[in-house]
């Protein structure tokens, strides 16, 4: 057993301590491209597993990671190099390590990329997968209205194109079209399409299935309960494919007991919790807690959850500050204040935002 009071097991299990040496923090360039390098220091006994550069929460794109040697290197302590390319404007750059035991915390500096005009009147693209299952081949896991909040989530998004985005890339999957193939095949397509400016919107709406062994699955279409692992997508499969995208990614999943995805007092770890860490960048909105269900209502036309995502989206008042766009934390309270009031407290909507990841702006609502 680990005695926990023994100050040396303590230290043996601790974190890797990381330091950037270069850049320094508050630096302006005219360089769309700059080096990373850090110091990772591990316990003794304690190699050093993994190391990653986060740009504004997001791993870059670039692959293959350095790693410098010095005359004094041992496994547990390494020199790290990386070159990655900066967005204009203000950038967070971060690096998080890992080794057997346990994960640092993002130690960051900000880089002030000062980039040409007409670099910098870009816009990004918007990819949005927005998924929805009511009809199952099963029909006794029929759900009512699960495509028609997929159908009118990605409706809500058409006026971004042009306010906020240079281009809509719109892909629904609704009933039959969410199949297990079907949501692996736009994944993919997604992964292929992006680039790092952009920002890649997913939402799903179905069942939330687990197996005996508390693995859990996306319900597609074709889904039969006694048979998860061939016939739904496992969300590890959906996470592989998130993690890769080197843009700014938002998660909406409305399926029943969904925050055991963000960790949210979950009894079972779920596969897109990780992807909520620091060291992954995801957004994830979950429509409620792990024991909780998540509400649906012929008077709302939607689960509680899309409804008032719809309500926020389409209501200029949602606009809190009044700079005429949505930020994440206006979408979270206002979103959670409806939900609230809609179930009588019964199901509560969180948000999980790493904090590599800044509060961004990213829906235009218009001027008050």
């Amino acid at each position: 057993p680990v005695d926990l009071r023994d100050a040396d097991t303590i230290t043996r299990l601790s974190p890797p301590q990381v330091r950037i040496l270069s850049p320094s923090n508050g630096l302006t360039t005219k360089e769309g491209q700059i080096h990373v390098l850090a110091e990772i220091v591990s316990p003794e006994g304690q190699t050093i597993t993994d190391v990653r550069v986060l740009v504004n929460g997001r791993p870059g794109m670039e692959k293959g990671a350095t790693v410098v040697s010095d005359e004094q290197q041992a496994s547990h302590r390494i020199s790290f190099s990386r070159a990655v390319q900066l967005l204009p404007g203000e950038n967070n750059i971060a690096v998080v390590a890992a080794n057997g035991s346990a994960v640092s915390e993002p130690v960051s500096v900000s880089v002030q990329y000062d980039a040409p005009a007409d670099e910098k009147s870009l816009k990004p693209n918007l990819h949005l997968l927005s998924i929805g299952v009511s009809n199952y081949a099963q029909e006794h896991l029929n759900l009512r209205y699960a495509h028609l909040d997929a159908e009118q989530f990605a409706a809500a998004w058409d006026g971004q194109q042009g306010p906020v985005y240079d281009a809509l890339q719109k892909t629904v999957l609704v009933n039959e079209q969410a199949s297990a193939q079907g949501v692996t095949n736009s994944l993919q397509q997604l992964l292929g399409s992006v680039d790092r400016r952009d920002v890649a919107v997913i939402f799903i709406s179905a069942h939330g299935l687990r197996d005996d062994n508390f693995e859990y699955y996306l319900g597609t279409h074709e889904v039969d309960p006694r048979k998860l692992s061939s016939t739904a997508v496992h969300f590890s499969k959906i996470t592989h494919y998130l993690d890769q995208l080197p843009c700014k990614v938002l998660v909406f999943v409305d399926t029943c007991h969904s925050a055991g995805i963000t960790g949210a007092k979950a009894v079972f770890k779920d596969p897109l919790y990780e992807l909520t860490s620091d060291e992954h960048g995801v957004i994830v909105f979950s429509s409620s807690l792990s024991r909780e269900i998540s509400f649906e209502n012929e008077a709302w036309g939607h689960g509680a959850f899309t409804k008032a995502i719809l309500d926020t989206l389409g209501n200029r008042q949602s606009d809190i500050n009044q700079d005429g766009y949505l930020s994440l934390t206006e979408l979270e309270q206002q979103v959670y204040d409806q939900v609230q009031q809609m179930t009588g407290g019964r199901q509560t909507p969180v948000m999980n935002r790493p904090a590599t990841v800044p509060n961004i702006r990213f829906y235009y609502l218009g001027e008050s």
